[in-house]
């Protein structure tokens, strides 16, 4: 099968060329001379089917090597060979955000990393140089958990500092569907007491920044300056363990407390004052972060706004977006379309509760792409995943969804080839 494809794909090429001769095997007669235009048509074509030729190809086994684990990796449907290419997306981030630097480690204040999940550009125009001294007066004042405030890094402003590891641990956070935080404290709680003091914390935070650099293979002078081991303990360390262990209760509150209030800061910023933001905003909010960021909305032209309580229950929603993937399957197997009810129903018994008929409105009309009333429920979860994490993973397209992107991708490189063909020539 991947030789036949070839073979087509390469007598296409050699007749759109028009001079070349017909490769060994081909199932095509010789080229007979094309005009120009269609010689275009059918270079762009063939060059775009060899490369997809060879990503299927070796997705179905029947090619192996280095040149089929380079097909894949280019079209990301396997995981790159590690290779030092420079800082992850979360260092990145990080970096761009992080205004304090103390020695060689840099920080973010606690605002700071609210602009860094809220926002697209940093609000500082140089990083500070801080003395020791100046940092244990910015943490000095840290409130104890008990003794935080519901909006916690808000309030805080620019009264502290948090670590490249911090920064991490709270980012997850964010992606934590609320039935797996019981999970996430088990696994900080390693003697089992029901309890996590700071010294369970603090290793667990160690191994998770470990794990984060040999997934992403960043350099290593990245590591060293972003993400060492922070010389003092920050403002997250003190807020959750100053005297004290956490129970998972208190746990369990903090990780809902920052998650709304990331969501009040997004709602927020959106509303302008108003308690409510348009059907478009949120749209563009829900495609914020991903490669379909661009694409146009359809009958989004209702007065109607969307509440911060509808905001946050979508939105909410996404952490539970495997679960919601497994209840549409259910539908799919059956036969069964995913219309607007099917769809609510199903985000209630993920959720527990359902999302309003204005925001229903909204994904359809994102994600219904033939506009017959059923969505497309593939390119929707894939969307959202790359929502989800906000830009901070790379989440590979698979399926048919994929497999078209990866043709277009080779389209588009093949007519690239083709034009510098023709200027050789």
């Amino acid at each position: 099968m991947a030789g036949v494809w070839w073979r087509r794909a390469l007598g296409l090429l050699a007749g759109a060329r028009g001079r070349l001769p017909p490769p060994t095997g081909s199932l095509l007669p010789p080229p007979r001379a094309l005009p120009r235009q269609a010689r275009g048509r059918a270079a762009l074509w063939a060059l775009g089917a060899l490369g997809a030729g060879t990503v299927e190809a070796a997705r179905r086994g029947l090619i192996t090597g280095p040149e089929a684990d380079a097909a894949l990796q280019a079209h990301g449907l396997v995981a790159s060979a590690p290779v030092s290419v420079g800082p992850s997306p979360p260092e990145m981030r990080f970096s761009e955000f992080a205004s304090l630097q103390l020695g060689e480690q840099m920080y973010m204040t606690p605002l700071d990393f609210l602009d860094s999940v809220t926002s697209d550009t940093a609000s500082w125009t140089s990083r500070k140089f801080i003395t020791k001294k100046e940092a244990d007066r910015l943490l000095k004042n840290t409130p104890k958990l008990k003794d935080g405030t519901l909006n916690f890094f808000t309030s805080q402003g620019h009264r502290g500092m948090l670590s490249y590891t911090d920064y991490l641990f709270l980012v997850c956070i964010l992606t934590k569907p609320r039935a797996g935080f019981q999970v996430f404290f088990k696994m900080f709680d390693t003697d089992g007491n029901e309890r996590v003091d700071k010294k369970e914390f603090m290793k667990l935070l160690k191994i998770f920044r470990k794990k984060k650099e040999k997934s992403t293979n960043s350099l290593e002078v990245a590591t060293e300056v972003v993400g060492g081991a922070p010389p003092l303990e920050t403002t997250l360390v003190l807020h959750l363990f100053k005297d004290q262990s956490l129970s998972y209760q208190e746990f369990e509150k903090f990780m809902v407390e920052l998650q709304g209030e990331v969501l009040l800061r997004e709602f927020e910023e959106l509303a302008r004052g108003t308690g409510r933001v348009t059907q478009r905003e949120f749209a563009s909010a829900v495609l914020r972060y991903t490669g379909a960021a661009h694409r146009g909305h359809r009958n989004l032209d209702s007065d109607e706004g969307i509440t911060f309580e509808e905001y946050r229950a979508f939105f909410q929603f996404l952490n539970n977006l495997e679960d919601f993937t497994i209840a549409v399957q259910m539908y799919t197997r059956a036969g069964l379309p995913i219309g607007p009810e099917e769809f609510r129903r199903a985000v209630q018994v993920v959720t527990g509760s359902p999302l309003s008929a204005r925001v229903t409105r909204v994904v359809f009309s994102l994600f219904d792409a033939n506009n017959d009333g059923r969505l497309s429920q593939a390119e929707f979860i894939g969307v959202m995943r790359e929502r989800l994490h906000r830009g901070l993973k790379s989440v590979p397209s698979v399926g048919r969804p994929g497999y078209v992107d990866c043709v277009k991708r080779d389209m588009v490189r093949g007519l690239q080839e083709f034009r510098r063909m023709y200027q050789k020539a």
